[in-house]
């Protein structure tokens, strides 16, 4: 069905009672993979918009907003990131925000699924600078799950740039204490874990308090970042964790940073927007402090539903 010339709609569940409806102009990619629905549509409002089960991901004309929140504010604590471990992320855009960091030295992406891998060299690959086919980038096809568990290298930053954990989705395990030990074992004593946690507005930002009660069980350090792209129709939280106390850093040096270590210009990014990034709503500071779920294997989570099966 590439490259069906037609006027569609991909209906997106939000919330128990609300559908967003991404209009299609075109469909360039539409398939069911070994693990999820795959759609790629063309919107006249946000360009390439990837769709996984019905979950939007990215879209060309705001997703510079959520990379760069999601790995440069972590990487800004850490200072110097040299080895970086990205989980998920297949369409490459987080990679391509890693690989600015002028003294990286190596950077693995971990995505179970090759489609949204070969979806994100064929059509996002202008998008994201070509960033999977980049030397310094290892690429493998392969469950972040056991990965993390069977590998033995330490890293400096960790970038989880995962779907939501839909009902019997692939990321569901992902958010759970079990993964976050896991998380714990592999990272560098200095180093700084990134985490995509879902929607941080009511009525769904629970999804992300739970996450983050779940990640302060097994980290001492914990901060939230907040992001808005308006193809989401809802900020979402990054939840950003340490074994160490993040570093104390005003605009100042926050602005040298970017400067000093980082290649070319940021979009989004800058020392205001970073603090801004990082200042809480009172309800949401709040609703963190009084959750008491933890997830775990035991208690899987349960977010958006199986988002409208019969629309692939």
């Amino acid at each position: 069905m590439s490259g069906c010339q037609l006027r569609d709609y991909f209906p997106e569940i939000l919330t128990g009672g609300d559908i967003f409806l991404h209009s299609a102009e075109e469909i360039l990619e539409l398939k069911k993979t070994k693990y999820q629905k795959l759609a790629l549509i063309k919107s006249k409002l946000y360009g390439k918009v990837l769709l996984l089960d019905n979950i939007c991901q990215i879209s060309e004309v705001d997703e510079f907003i959520y990379h760069e929140l999601l790995v440069h504010v972590p990487a800004i604590f850490h200072g110097n990131p040299r080895n970086i471990l990205i989980l998920g992320g297949g369409d490459g855009c987080a990679l391509r925000e890693a690989l600015k960091w002028k003294e990286v030295e190596n950077i693995t992406l971990v995505d179970i699924d090759e489609e949204v891998i070969k979806c994100g060299k064929t059509h996002f690959k202008t998008l994201n600078q070509n960033s999977l086919e980049h030397p310094k980038a290892t690429i493998l096809i392969e469950n972040a799950f056991d990965f993390v568990q069977n590998t033995s290298k330490k890293w400096d930053l960790i970038i989880c740039d995962l779907s939501d954990p839909v009902d019997d989705g692939p990321a569901m395990a992902l958010f759970t204490k079990e993964f976050f030990s896991s998380l714990k074992n592999i990272l560098h004593p200095q180093g700084i874990i990134s985490i995509q946690s879902g929607p941080a507005a009511p009525p769904d930002h629970f999804y992300f308090t739970r996450v983050a009660n779940t990640l302060k069980t097994i980290f001492p350090y914990f901060q939230a970042c907040i992001s808005f792209c308006q193809v989401y129709l809802t900020p979402l939280a990054f939840s950003i964790v340490s074994l160490k106390e993040f570093k104390k850093l005003n605009k100042k040096q926050i602005k040298e940073i970017i400067h000093t270590k980082i290649k070319g210009t940021l979009k989004f990014l800058d020392e205001e927007i970073f603090f801004a990034a990082l200042t809480l709503p009172k309800f949401l500071k709040n609703a963190i402090k009084n959750e008491q779920m933890v997830y775990s294997l035991k208690d899987m989570p349960r977010w958006f539903g199986n988002n409208l099966e019969n629309t692939l």
